[in-house]
């Protein structure tokens, strides 16, 4: 409960503002920033000083000088990708209760047939099981190939954006085919209530599929932060160095009809923003998880 006020005899906001954190950046979006100059604050060589100013329990401002240890678990328990199983099913699945189905779709570069049908092999299972909610959760899921899954909710197109390429010859970028859309699948599955959980391990082509399900109707997006925004097109962006080496770089943009770049730079953001406070950082539990079910079960009390 105590609160911290100043580093370094500078204040917290603006000591947290000035560190230089390369190993993560560039940096697409400032919540991205931010989150990681707070994980890098207290990153020094071995044996500096530093003060540190707070307010404790009983109100009383207290300074105390750290020394920088040999110690990495506090920085690594913050990693975006913490809980991130890399022997995972690209897509797994359960049902929480007995109204309530959950997906995770962990990844969009594995094998893209065994995405699809897991997913809507969860989807059967729920519709079987007369589930009246589903909870989808895209949060720590790094891109790849967007497979257009809200297809499976919805009997119209959901349109995305249009992709351009910088054009040498007209010094502008220049439509690329015709705008990006979602397509329904044949086979459909509607429930009653649907949830999406959003993070910032949500990158690339997980933000389309979080677009696209963000405009399903009355669908509620759950999360703490937006997805990454850091949505480009980089297939032909692909070179190959010496050593095994490889760069990728994005060589080509979205944009919605009034000009500005989708995605990029926003992300998906919450329409029920988790908030990060004590109670909250400090659970032991899924709190954006519970937050769904929790919206759910109080849509149930809501009087008719």
């Amino acid at each position: 409960g105590d609160q911290v006020t100043y580093f370094n005899g500078q204040p917290i906001d603006q000591a947290i503002g000035a560190v230089n954190c390369p190993f993560d950046g560039p940096f697409s979006t400032e919540f991205a920033r931010r989150y990681q100059q707070a994980r890098y604050l207290l990153r020094a060589p071995e044996g500096t000083p530093a003060t540190l100013t707070f307010i404790n329990a009983a109100y009383q401002e207290q300074t105390q000088t750290l020394t920088a240890a040999r110690e990495s678990a506090s920085f690594f328990v913050t990693s975006l990708y913490i809980n991130y199983d890399s022997t995972a099913l690209p897509v797994e699945s359960q049902i929480l209760t007995e109204d309530i189905g959950y997906i995770r779709v962990n990844s969009n570069y594995d094998d893209l047939n065994l995405v699809l049908r897991l997913f809507e092999r969860a989807l059967q299972t729920f519709k079987d099981n007369q589930l009246s909610a589903v909870i989808i959760d895209l949060r720590l899921n790094s891109g790849g190939s967007p497979l257009g899954l809200a297809g499976y909710f919805t009997i119209n197109p959901i349109p995305l954006a249009q992709l351009e390429y910088y054009s040498e010859k007209t010094g502008r970028f220049e439509p690329e085919g015709t705008t990006a859309q979602v397509y329904p699948f044949q086979n459909q599955y509607r429930f009653e209530k649907m949830a999406l959980l959003v993070d910032q391990g949500c990158f690339s082509a997980c933000e389309i599929e979080a677009y696209a399900f963000s405009q399903l109707p009355d669908i509620l997006v759950v999360g703490q932060y937006p997805t990454a925004g850091v949505e480009a097109e980089v297939a032909r962006g692909q070179f190959h160095l010496p050593e095994t080496m490889t760069l990728q770089v994005p060589t080509g943009r979205y944009t919605l009809p009034d000009g500005s770049l989708f995605l990029e730079g926003s992300g998906v953001a919450p329409t029920l923003r988790v908030p990060i406070d004590r109670q909250n950082v400090l659970s032991d539990e899924d709190v954006v998880l519970q937050a769904a079910i929790q919206a759910f079960n109080l849509n149930d009390s809501t009087p008719q």
